[in-house]
């Protein structure tokens, strides 16, 4: 198996808060139909770790994930 490397560059849209649903946290497979995601009543880095620690229990055992996150200071 080769490993790719790919960097995107791209201009994030301006939107008002009503353009999203309220604190989604989401991960998904690429090219499958395979998805988590929580709505959590805050943004924080505490509900990050709530995020991660369910996210990490729908895993299969012996599995990794590739977790890309922004720059935003919340992720802990």
């Amino acid at each position: 198996m080769q490993t790719q490397l790919l960097r995107a560059s791209v201009r994030r849209p301006s939107a008002t808060s009503a353009s999203f649903p309220p604190n989604l946290y989401a991960a998904g497979r690429p090219a499958t139909d395979d998805a988590f995601a929580l709505v959590l009543p805050e943004v924080n880095a505490n509900t990050m770790d709530v995020f991660l620690d369910r996210f990490a229990a729908c895993r299969a055992r012996n599995t990794q994930a590739i977790v890309l996150l922004d720059q935003a200071g919340w992720h802990g």
